[in-house]
């Protein structure tokens, strides 16, 4: 169905069809919001679309195109006795004729009306939760020039002007480009923009070629530590999926203020330059550090997440098995 207008439902006929061969209507046919959560890691989805205006008719400029009969009768009858007869001249244009054509475009764009529901949906939940959005297109310009018209979202700067307008991380999750691109930007605002909330685009690859998977890491407290982007890809000799090279990884911690208390720990943690979860609790303990013990791993995890320390183990292990190099 050619687009006419975001009112229009253009993806009826589809899902007709789909249910018809009793298959499950899995298109988000403008917008569909997901809540996920486990323990106190929770996430806020947007699922868009990004193809309402796909289909859009563009008239071309009309074209002059030549009679080569008319032509040819009027070089050969110049006295116009043939072709200015009644019969002749209903047949033979006296000027060249015009033909109109029309170009099918592909439009990317957010409907404004999805971006209105995805702040709704940020200011129904609390800041524990990272939204996210899920679109085909990216909003952010492509890395490869491209000369055909609308080839990038026409209201990308609104969409990203009203994303980082949140005031909190956001994640958009796209493909179409289908290259390994992470794009971090941040808004305008005094101090460092360490302390600005990340608005992170992540591009998906072609699912021929592997998928991407996403890790995020949260505080006891529900506070958003960091995203780890792990790429899987397939080889092409064996057929076979493997994680290709390091995670990436992405922080979200501002400069973390940590308790005056925690000071010698620190110091101490440092100098000893090794060392697992259970011998930093009972390093604490020792130094009469007044901290819990999930305080304590909060504190460790955001410094890891900054680089000053490491997590050397599987993320599957405990925080008390984890072995850490404090660099």
């Amino acid at each position: 169905m050619a687009f006419v207008d975001l009112e229009s439902d253009r993806f009826a006929h589809l899902q007709d069809l789909m249910d018809a061969a009793g298959l499950k209507f899995v298109v988000t046919t403008n917008s569909r919001r997901t809540l996920s959560h486990a323990g106190e890691a929770k996430v806020a989805v947007l699922s868009v679309n990004t193809a309402l205006a796909n289909g859009a008719p563009r008239l071309l400029s009309e074209l002059n195109m030549p009679d080569p009969i008319a032509e040819e009768l009027r070089q050969a009858d110049r006295q116009g006795l043939l072709t200015n007869s009644g019969a002749l001249a209903s047949r033979i244009a006296d000027q060249q004729p015009l033909l109109t054509l029309q170009e099918v475009l592909d439009i990317p764009m957010i409907d404004p009306e999805s971006l209105d529901y995805f702040d709704q949906l940020c200011g129904e939940v609390d800041q524990t939760h990272l939204p996210v959005m899920i679109a085909h297109h990216g909003f952010l310009p492509q890395h490869t020039p491209r000369l055909g018209p609308y080839t990038e979202m026409i209201n990308g700067g609104q969409v990203r002007r009203r994303l980082l307008d949140l005031q909190r991380p956001v994640l958009y999750l796209h493909g179409h480009i289908h290259r390994d691109v992470v794009e971090i930007i941040h808004g305008p605002g005094g101090g460092d923009k360490a302390d600005r909330p990340p608005l992170i685009s992540v591009a998906a690859p072609q699912l021929g070629e592997g998928f991407n998977r996403i890790d995020l890491e949260f505080m006891t407290g529900g506070q958003l530590l960091g995203i780890s982007i792990s790429r899987f890809r397939v080889n092409d000799m064996s057929g076979t999926v493997a994680l290709s090279g390091s995670p990436e990884r992405v922080s979200f911690v501002n400069r973390y203020r940590f308790p005056d208390v925690a000071h010698k720990l620190l110091v101490s943690l440092v100098e000893s330059k090794i060392g697992s979860g259970y011998d930093i609790l009972t390093k604490a303990k020792s130094l009469g550090v007044n901290l819990s013990g999930l305080e304590i791993e909060d504190l460790v995890m955001s410094f890891c997440w900054q680089g000053h320390f490491r997590a050397l183990g599987s993320s599957s292990l405990s925080f008390l098995s984890q072995e850490f190099r404090f660099l």
